[in-house]
């Protein structure tokens, strides 16, 4: 696998095996025989075999609590996760197709809570969906709360 060399940085912090060239390093895969070269000098020197992917996939936000409740002026959408992200409120009248009317950046805190006082429909189906700063998105499960009185 050829990589760029301003990526040989990352490769050697993440233990793997690198032939490095003028401008270009090759990966080695684990158990292969290793060795950098200096292109410059011609000298070989072993380094730590292959153990790590140099990709560092971004885990999903995880949620510690959701809950949706009928308050005095609407539905209540409370929620809780264990990191930090921008998250989308969203509803639907048939659980299915679900459409965001609150969106919250991230701002340190842990809990966060909405109240939705747009009651078109006498039932509606909430979930939250979390954004995390690389982009991977997840989402709560989704419950029902009737607030017609």
């Amino acid at each position: 696998m050829k990589i760029l060399l301003s990526i040989i940085f990352y490769a050697f912090m993440a233990g793997t095996t690198a032939t490095v060239g003028t401008d270009i390093i090759d990966v080695t895969p684990e158990g292969s025989p290793a060795a950098v070269s200096n292109s410059s000098e011609g000298k070989e020197s072993a380094v730590k075999p292959a153990t790590q992917s140099l990709l560092i996939k971004e885990k999903p936000v995880t949620f510690n609590a959701f809950g949706v409740r009928k308050g005095a002026d609407g539905a209540v959408i409370t929620w809780a996760a264990a990191q930090q992200a921008a998250f989308l409120v969203q509803k639907s009248i048939d659980g299915k197709t679900f459409t965001t009317v609150a969106s919250f950046q991230p701002t340190g805190e842990v809990a966060h809570k909405f109240c939705d006082t747009n009651n078109a429909s006498a039932l509606g189906y909430y979930r939250v969906q979390a954004v995390s700063a690389g982009g991977a998105a997840a989402y709560s499960a989704h419950k029902k709360v009737r607030t017609a009185r």
